[in-house]
């Protein structure tokens, strides 16, 4: 029998917004998937352009439903837009409230301070606006890391 570690940390965006990400992603594709197809039978070279527009469509729903950090013991896993990170506790030397990257003037997520004096944003952890439950729930989620990263410590 297989023996699976739980999770100490798991940080993902409000079920609410996943479910508008997913069918947003959905109509989005199925609309430009109809309209591709059409020009297609047309023989019309803009269906390159429609069909640029369905793939990007498809990866940024892709890594928005992905979006998210966990943890488990020593290791941290990073889902942000663009990339996903794999750190070790060892690479963190600490956690804060900070901007984030090309968001609103006055956003703010969770960041990671390495070791190397890097600042990894937590996309998953973005407020871009300063409304009381959102700054309350971006205040939470840097509680939350940092026990994780003090429970951890050696």
């Amino acid at each position: 029998m297989a023996h699976f570690a739980v999770p100490t940390l798991q940080i993902r965006l409000p079920l609410a917004v996943r479910i508008y990400v997913v069918l947003f992603t959905v109509v989005w594709c199925g609309l430009l998937a109809s309209v591709v197809v059409r020009l297609f039978s047309r023989g019309s070279p803009t269906a390159l352009i429609g069909l640029a527009m369905l793939a990007l469509g498809a990866f940024l729903g892709y890594r928005l439903c992905r979006l998210g950090v966990h943890a488990e013991q020593d290791l941290l896993v990073v889902r942000n837009n663009l990339r996903t990170l794999r750190l070790t506790r060892t690479d963190i030397a600490g956690c804060r409230k900070g901007g984030t990257r090309g968001g609103f003037p006055g956003s703010q997520a969770v960041q990671l301070l390495l070791h190397d004096q890097a600042l990894v944003p937590l996309d998953v952890t973005a407020a871009p606006l300063p409304l009381p439950w959102s700054r309350a729930r971006l205040q939470q989620q840097l509680e939350q890391l940092q026990a994780w990263h003090s429970c951890h410590a050696d």
